[in-house]
Protein backbone atom coordinates (compact mmCIF):
# COMPACT_ATOMS: atom_id res chain seq x y z
CA UNK A 1 0.00 0.00 0.00
CA UNK A 2 1.10 3.11 -0.64
CA UNK A 3 0.39 6.71 1.13
CA UNK A 4 -1.01 9.07 -1.07
CA UNK A 5 1.20 12.74 -0.63
CA UNK A 6 -1.95 14.86 -1.38
CA UNK A 7 -4.33 13.14 0.31
CA UNK A 8 -3.01 11.54 2.83
CA UNK A 9 -5.23 8.34 2.17
CA UNK A 10 -3.72 4.73 1.34
CA UNK A 11 -4.27 3.12 -1.96
CA UNK A 12 -3.17 0.06 -4.10
CA UNK A 13 -1.02 0.50 -7.49
CA UNK A 14 0.18 -2.01 -9.95
CA UNK A 15 3.69 -1.34 -12.02
CA UNK A 16 3.85 -2.98 -14.63
CA UNK A 17 7.36 -2.39 -16.97
CA UNK A 18 7.96 -3.17 -20.37
CA UNK A 19 10.67 -5.58 -21.57
CA UNK A 20 12.47 -6.00 -24.73
CA UNK A 21 12.54 -9.46 -26.29
CA UNK A 22 12.62 -11.53 -29.85
CA UNK A 23 10.08 -13.46 -28.77
CA UNK A 24 7.27 -14.07 -31.72
CA UNK A 25 3.53 -13.10 -30.46
CA UNK A 26 2.30 -16.86 -29.48
CA UNK A 27 5.37 -17.12 -26.83
CA UNK A 28 4.55 -13.59 -25.32
CA UNK A 29 0.54 -14.01 -25.03
CA UNK A 30 1.87 -17.32 -23.70
CA UNK A 31 4.31 -15.46 -20.63
CA UNK A 32 1.76 -13.20 -19.60
CA UNK A 33 1.21 -13.65 -15.91
CA UNK A 34 4.36 -14.93 -15.47
CA UNK A 35 6.15 -13.62 -12.32
CA UNK A 36 10.20 -12.91 -13.05
CA UNK A 37 12.02 -12.74 -9.90
CA UNK A 38 13.42 -8.89 -9.47
CA UNK A 39 11.93 -5.60 -9.02
CA UNK A 40 10.33 -2.97 -11.30
CA UNK A 41 12.36 0.54 -10.04
CA UNK A 42 11.17 3.88 -10.82
CA UNK A 43 13.53 5.80 -13.28
CA UNK A 44 13.22 9.98 -13.31
CA UNK A 45 12.97 11.07 -17.05
CA UNK A 46 12.82 14.17 -19.04
CA UNK A 47 8.86 15.13 -18.73
CA UNK A 48 6.77 13.90 -21.29
CA UNK A 49 3.00 13.97 -22.26
CA UNK A 50 1.10 10.37 -21.77
CA UNK A 51 -2.83 10.17 -22.55
CA UNK A 52 -4.56 7.45 -20.26
CA UNK A 53 -6.61 5.71 -22.49
CA UNK A 54 -9.60 5.06 -20.37
CA UNK A 55 -10.32 8.61 -20.08
CA UNK A 56 -8.37 10.60 -22.85
CA UNK A 57 -7.12 12.55 -20.17
CA UNK A 58 -3.40 14.07 -21.12
CA UNK A 59 -0.69 14.35 -18.23
CA UNK A 60 2.71 14.74 -17.80
CA UNK A 61 5.15 12.42 -16.37
CA UNK A 62 8.71 12.87 -15.23
CA UNK A 63 9.48 8.92 -14.61
CA UNK A 64 9.28 5.27 -16.59
CA UNK A 65 9.29 1.83 -14.75
CA UNK A 66 12.64 0.05 -15.51
CA UNK A 67 12.22 -4.06 -15.17
CA UNK A 68 15.54 -5.37 -12.65
CA UNK A 69 16.39 -8.56 -12.23
CA UNK A 70 17.44 -9.78 -8.61
CA UNK A 71 20.99 -10.81 -10.34
CA UNK A 72 21.35 -7.89 -11.82
CA UNK A 73 22.07 -5.63 -9.16
CA UNK A 74 25.53 -4.77 -10.81
CA UNK A 75 25.47 -2.88 -14.65
CA UNK A 76 21.76 -2.44 -14.95
CA UNK A 77 20.99 -1.40 -11.15
CA UNK A 78 24.10 1.12 -11.61
CA UNK A 79 22.64 2.47 -15.30
CA UNK A 80 19.44 3.46 -13.58
CA UNK A 81 20.97 5.21 -10.87
CA UNK A 82 22.91 7.17 -12.93
CA UNK A 83 20.05 8.24 -15.48
CA UNK A 84 18.38 9.01 -12.14
CA UNK A 85 20.71 11.08 -11.17
CA UNK A 86 21.46 12.73 -14.85
CA UNK A 87 17.69 13.83 -14.66
CA UNK A 88 17.44 15.64 -11.22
Amino acid sequence: MIKSKTTNQYYATAKKATISTTFDEVTCKGLIGTEFPGKISKIKTEPYQYTIRETGEVVSLEHRYMYLPDDVESEEEKLAKQLEEAFL
